[in-house]
């Protein structure tokens, strides 16, 4: 019994009482002129500093990061002959770290709202995949192993919340998370896209990676409203654990 009790306090220590930000991780002051310059360069760092996670936050890791969500997406084309409806799991994001936090905006005044711009010489992802349905003439109904690589990407992020008061302090509870990606290129490949036929999943692959502006226009929306729901969850990991002026100092 007293065995138990001890587990019971180190759970509360490790995941209730997170008073502080992880080590290492630059705070910023509200009232300086150049807070957003500031916050850049704290974002910047705070992601190779948590690429391995925080077990202090039960925070997972960022490099590679999971997609622990079943991701799903449909794209419509402007004609009949341009239709996917696809499946992602078991994935996982590769190259966030290795971005560049461009700009910042806040606005803490009616509530939490931030925005974040960023930019990408390449971001993967590689998991398993279930797709179906036609492009051109040809019918598609497959599932495999995928990689589809972001070359040149801008990534936008916008978060807004709400706070709350515990014990006399102000926190933060994300509610949405919008994110945009805006690559220059995008490569596909989808293995098996035609079950036993690989010279024609190599060709759908082809006509995919011609067409890659359509394809990704019309697939790539649904799998940003997933990852922006799953990063609600991690953000407030921390935002529900340490007090809005431990995290944006006045």
């Amino acid at each position: 019994m007293r065995s138990l009790s001890k587990i019971i306090v180190l759970i509360i220590i490790v995941y209730g009482i997170c008073e502080e930000l992880p080590k290492g991780i630059t705070t910023c002051s509200r009232s300086d002129e150049n807070f957003n310059k500031c916050l850049s360069s704290a974002i910047q760092e705070a992601l190779v500093i948590l690429k391995d996670g925080s077990p202090e936050f039960d925070l997972p890791k960022i490099e590679p990061f999971t997609i622990t969500q079943h991701t799903d997406s449909e794209a419509i084309g402007a004609t009949p002959n341009f239709y996917l409806k696809s499946s992602l799991k078991n994935a996982e994001i590769r190259g966030l770290t290795a971005g560049k936090v461009l700009r910042t905006a806040t606005k803490f005044d009616k509530g939490y709202k931030i925005k974040i711009e960023s930019e990408f010489d390449k971001i993967s992802i590689i998991g398993n995949y279930t797709m179906n349905g036609k492009i051109l003439v040809l019918p598609i109904n497959g599932e495999g192993e995928c990689n589809i690589t972001f070359v040149d990407t801008m990534v936008r992020v916008e978060s807004h919340g709400r706070y709350l008061t515990k014990n006399g302090e102000t926190y933060i509870d994300i509610q949405e998370f919008k994110i945009k990606i805006i690559p220059k290129r995008v490569l596909y490949n989808f293995e098996n896209l035609f079950k036993n036929d690989k010279q024609l999943s190599d060709t759908i692959n082809s006509v995919m990676n011609q067409q890659w502006q359509l394809v990704t226009d019309n697939l790539l929306p649904g799998y940003e409203e997933k990852f922006g729901e799953q990063l609600i969850g991690v953000c407030n990991k921390i935002y529900h654990n340490v007090p809005f002026n431990k995290i944006f100092r006045e």
